[in-house]
């Protein structure tokens, strides 16, 4: 559906300097699709959609395209609309009927019918509906009556008037406090007694075309604009203020989120109701401005009611079709130029000025800001300002720099003409110093100058540490100033105060840049990092690593004008000629025109933050403001699922079966009224993002066999984060006769088959040969038994025999050393006939005898793996040493496993008894010492219990003789 923005574009010329409301307006009339121009009420589901009551029938709108519902109404004369928890109630001729939004059947019933007999119970011609506080629904009829729908059922509150002359009065209802206000069309306003049953009217006017109620008061639309404070109980008016001179009939009201007023003007269109503080309050003419170059008449002349939802959209139900008017997320200014923007600066008292070759002072009022030109046409053509206290600093092409006051008054002129060129860039600090970059006339102007706080004049160039051109200069909050300029090797500077001179804190590239390389502008976050707008991209400085910001591939090399940070952490860029970016760790999202920028075209440093944390933004064609301050993109809505088809079949829910070859129909929605397009993405598992696409119907086809999860998300054109994704759960199963494992249990079953007859035909057979084998099986089994028996005698006998060579060969050894080692025998002796005899033992490769001594151990014996004596003395530790361990506990140790076993034994590994696979270890005393003798082996599970005890027996001898 095409969407009409503006109308009758007013002779206004492309400076746009007028004082009015201007908002971006969408126009839907018949043309557009709906059924009638004229057009009642509007309200929104709790999908999203919107639904609206015309002169010709019910339709729903989801900001593209228009369905009409009304075959499903008794009466096409819809009158009000009002959301409830059970859906949405419309009044009409017929009586009420209740809509039930659903996404692939709304449900339509008539709850309440009418009649057209007065005297009849039945409701009479229902109109405004209102919901009180317990949930209860007045429903406003013609002549004044009232009927309340409750649990309870239909019951009349208030009784027509049986005055001919009131017969075609409109009541207007408001509850403050849980107190019931009506009003009636003919200017009498009432409370209503709960107790009684009966009106108590409070207040009487010429006429009353409308009320709304904000807080605990009354807004009361008649020949004037009333404004009625009530008391603490809301039953009485407290006080009453009246704007006066309204410029003709008040047809409607409504108050906004902020209590900002808009009314409709019979025959004239829309207003809004400045009461900015110390001014005379006035009644503003709202125009459109889709083109921020034009200001447009809007086309509605007789509105019938104004509907804010809960973003602060105005939808406008006029004679003239259906309208839609927002704030995008950059205002403009309409009474300053649309022209090209050098500078701004913000004042410490609010004040914002612009320059365009000449100064306006932009300040705040009740409905945004205006703008006001100071006289400083004398001055010359102005190329850059700042403000310092209630100062403001101009700088001119011709090289001159003015000091004014903030009405532009000149106070005094320094002249810089000889020194270079125009002055380009003006910064103050807190110290009052004022920073000029001037551009150079024949020869090169290194550094920056500066005008000191005594008023002289002082070049910093290379002398105060700057070796090239500074085109910018920022202080942070903490009163740090850092200083940008051009060059690959000169580009960032910190000005330390102390040393009243400038460092360099340039860093070497890892990545490519130009060989005109420069930054523009910088900005300082609130960790301390550095961002940098340059010739290409953004950059990020942490005092430690220089790197450039990925913003994507259509962006990251892109030069870069302006750039500042946020309280919330978010970087703000803008670009030559793509518009502005908004960069945090997370996302990215550029704006351009349809967010209100008057041009993608951004000028040099001319992105500034107000004291409100709101933005203000420089481009070729004027500046604009953020709408919020803070400003955060809006965040899209999911998208709902409106419909799933499969290969012509129609499936619901978010789980669906489907086969290879088929396709897959997914109709989405995404309900928006931004005057924008909707942009769809899709993905199917973890693959990338589809390209951003406008058709809401998304063709899947070619799934292989398995599980998938579709993933669909929404985009609103502009100045809105992508939206959560919707999902759909996909099974693509495989035909029977594709599926290679039905194919082969197929196979197998098919073999099986025929395994088992040949099977069932041999084993007739194995049956007659087992009868006929099972005697000569058994004579044989005992034979095998026999057989077995016999093996297993011969197999003990030998390893009886096997341990007796093994004992008779311990006893020789024993009885040589006994025989050798006597009581007189020394100890080197002792050491070598124990080596020449002990070693002899099966496996032993080695064996030490340990004496305890103060803190340590010393150990004497033989290796075979070093072929000689050794020696060694280790602190006594029986957490860390197996021989410490073993005297501590004073018994003999066999170790078939030395390894594992020393390791459940000791904290740390005994590094000494590593090489070795087995050991005995026996204590026993030397002279009145502790003594340990150890015999190892290198192979694993070869000691026995009778091998200890001669060993043991052995130490014993040596104990007795030592």
């Amino acid at each position: 559906m095409r969407k009409i923005g503006y109308f009758f574009i007013v002779a206004l010329g492309l400076t746009q300097l007028v004082h009015g409301q201007n908002m971006h307006v969408s126009h839907y009339s018949a043309a557009n699709g709906l059924p009638s121009n004229e057009v009642r009420h509007v309200a929104l589901d709790s999908l999203g959609f919107a639904w609206i009551a015309t002169d010709a029938g019910l339709v729903r709108f989801d900001g593209i395209q228009f369905e009409s519902y009304t075959q499903y109404v008794p009466s096409q004369y819809g009158k009000y609309l009002l959301a409830t928890a059970e859906g949405l109630l419309l009044s009409h001729d017929a009586g009420i009927s209740l809509i039930q939004p659903e996404l692939d059947t709304t449900k339509i019933s008539l709850s309440q019918k009418a009649s057209i007999d007065p005297d009849d119970p039945l409701l009479y011609y229902p109109n405004r509906l209102f919901q009180r506080s317990n949930g209860a629904i007045l429903v406003g009829q013609p002549g004044g009556e009232v009927h309340l729908i409750s649990q309870g059922g239909l019951k009349q509150v208030l009784p027509r008037s049986g005055e001919e002359a009131k017969r075609g009065l409109e009541l207007f209802f408001a509850e403050l406090n849980e107190q019931l206000w009506i009003a009636y069309s003919d200017g009498s306003l009432y409370v209503y007694n709960e107790t009684s049953g009966l009106l108590e009217q409070k207040a009487a006017y010429p006429v009353i075309n409308d009320m709304k109620s904000s807080g605990n008061a009354l807004w009361i639309a008649s020949d004037k604009i009333y404004h009625n404070q009530l008391t603490s109980d809301s039953k009485n008016i407290r006080a009453e203020e009246s704007f006066q001179s309204p410029p003709g009939k008040v047809s409607a009201l409504a108050l906004d989120t902020m209590e900002n007023i808009y009314l409709g003007i019979q025959d004239q269109g829309l207003y809004y109701l400045d009461r900015t503080s110390g001014n005379r309050p006035e009644f503003i003419k709202v125009y459109g401005n889709n083109d921020p170059h034009t200001l447009n008449e809007l086309p509605f002349k007789n509105i019938h009611s104004i509907v804010f939802d809960a973003e602060d959209k105005l939808w406008i139900c006029s004679s003239e079709g259906l309208g839609i008017l927002q704030k995008r997320f950059f205002e403009s200014i309409g009474s300053i130029p649309n022209a090209n923007t050098t500078a701004i600066s913000i004042a410490d008292n609010g004040n914002i000025f612009v320059n365009f070759g000449d100064v306006y002072r932009v300040e705040k009022t009740d409905y945004g800001y205006k703008g006001e030109q100071l006289a400083t046409a004398s001055l010359g053509t102005i190329t850059a300002l700042t403000t310092k206290g209630d100062r403001l600093w101009t700088g001119t092409s011709t090289g001159k720099l003015h000091e004014l006051n903030q009405k532009g008054k000149r106070i005094k002129t320094i002249d810089l003409e000889e020194r270079g060129e125009g002055i380009f860039y003006l910064a103050g600090d807190s110290r009052n110093r004022i920073w000029v970059a001037q551009a150079p006339r024949d020869k090169p102007l290194p550094g920056i100058g500066c005008v000191l706080p005594n008023g002289s004049f002082r070049d910093y160039g290379a002398d105060y540490g700057l070796e090239n051109r500074i085109i910018c200069l920022r202080e942070t909050p903490r009163g740090r100033i850092y200083a940008s300029g051009i060059g690959r090797d000169t580009y960032l500077y910190r000005y330390l105060e102390d040393e009243d001179r400038f460092v360099n804190l340039s860093m070497p590239f890892e990545f490519y840049v130009g060989p005109n390389f420069q930054v523009h502008d910088l900005a300082v976050d609130q960790n301390g990092v550095i961002w940098l707008a340059s010739t290409d991209g953004l950059l990020r400085h942490n005092m430690e690593q220089l790197s450039k910001v990925d913003l994507g591939p259509q962006f990251s090399n892109k030069e870069v004008k302006a750039v500042t940070a946020s309280a919330d952490g978010s970087i703000w860029i803008s670009f030559d000629t793509e518009g502005v970016l908004r960069y945090t760790a997370d996302n990215t999202i550029v704006m351009q025109e349809e967010s209100g920028l008057p041009s993608k075209v951004m000028t040099y440093r001319c992105i500034q933050s107000d004291e409100q944390d709101r933005l203000w933004i420089g481009t070729a064609e004027g500046v604009v403001y953020t709408l919020n301050m803070n400003p955060k993109p809006g965040q899209s809505k999911k998208p709902w699922l409106i419909s799933t088809v499969v290969d012509g079949r129609s499936t619901s829910g978010n789980t669906l079966q489907m086969y290879p070859d088929e396709e897959l129909l997914v109709d989405i929605s995404a309900p928006s009224f931004h005057g924008y397009r909707i942009f769809y993405q899709y993905k199917i598992n973890d693959k990338t993002w589809s390209a951003p696409a406008t058709e809401a119907t998304l063709a899947i086809s070619g799934l292989v066999p398995g599980q998938h999860t579709l993933a669909v998300r929404a985009k609103k054109e502009g100045a809105y984060l992508w939206s959560a994704p919707q999902l759909i759960d996909i099974s693509v199963r495989q035909y029977w006769y594709k599926n290679k494992v039905l194919l082969w249990a197929l196979a197998v079953f098919v073999l099986a088959a025929m395994v088992y007859l040949f099977w069932s035909q041999k084993r007739r057979f194995q049956l007659i040969l087992k009868n006929l084998n099972r005697g000569l099986e058994e004579k044989e089994g005992e034979v095998i038994k026999q057989e077995a028996d016999l093996v297993k005698f011969r197999e003990e006998m030998r390893h009886k025999l096997r341990e007796r060579k093994a004992d008779l060969l311990i006893l020789e050894i024993m009885h040589r050393l006994f025989s050798k080692i006597g009581p007189d025998t020394k100890w080197e002796l002792v050491l070598e006939t124990i080596s020449l005899d002990l070693l002899k033992l099966p496996g032993v490769v080695a064996y030490e005898i340990g004496i305890h001594r103060g803190k340590h151990i010393e150990f004497e014996g033989y290796s075979e793996k070093v072929r000689g004596f050794t020696s060694a003395k280790v602190p006594f530790k029986p957490g860390i040493s197996l021989a410490a361990y073993c005297m501590a506990q004073a018994k003999a140790f066999i170790f078939n496993n030395l390894s594992e076993e020393s390791s459940k034994l000791l904290e740390k590994k005994d590094l000494r008894i590593a090489p070795y696979k087995a050991a005995i270890s026996v204590p026993f005393y030397i002279n009145n010492r502790e003594a340990i003798l150890t015999v190892y082996a290198d192979k694993e599970d070869l000691f026995d219990e009778y091998t200890r005890k001669a060993i043991q027996i052995f130490a014993t001898y040596l104990e007795q003789i030592a």
